[in-house]
C-alpha cells in the first residue's frame, strides 16, 4: 500500500511502543514520508509461531516518490524480519529487523 505523512500513526500501531528501537523507526518513517509518496510492497517468506508468538520474514520492497512524475522514484529492497506478540486481543510487532530499512535517504 501506500504511506504519507498522515498515516504514519496507524502505520507505528502496529508495533509495540515498548519495542527495543522504537523511537528510531518512528523517527525514520517520519522522515522517509517527508520526502515522498512511498508504496509498500510485502511478500511473506516465512511464519512460524504459535496463536501467542509469531516469527514471520518479508521480501519488503519501498518504492519513493518524488515529486509528480511517476517514473521518478527510487527503490529499497531487503528481507524484513518481524516477532508478533498477542497483547490482548491484537498482535504486536515487538521486534523489527532492521529498523534502518525504513531510514530516510532512499
Amino acid at each position: 500500500g501506500s504511506l504519507s505523512a498522515g498515516d504514519v500513526p496507524a502505520f507505528l500501531k502496529a508495533f509495540d511502543p515498548a519495542m527495543a528501537g522504537y523511537a528510531k523507526l518512528k523517527e525514520n518513517v517520519t522522515g522517509l514520508v517527508a520526502q515522498g509518496d512511498v508504496q509498500s510492497l510485502i511478500d511473506p517468506l516465512e511464519d512460524e509461531g504459535d496463536g501467542r508468538r509469531r516469527v514471520e520474514q518479508f521480501h519488503w520492497t519501498l518504492r519513493l516518490h518524488r515529486g509528480q512524475e511517476s517514473a521518478n522514484f527510487t527503490r529499497r529492497e531487503q528481507v524484513v524480519k518481524c516477532t508478533a506478540e498477542k497483547q490482548g486481543r491484537n498482535w504486536r510487532i515487538v521486534q523489527l529487523e532492521p529498523i534502518e530499512f525504513f531510514a530516510p535517504g532512499l
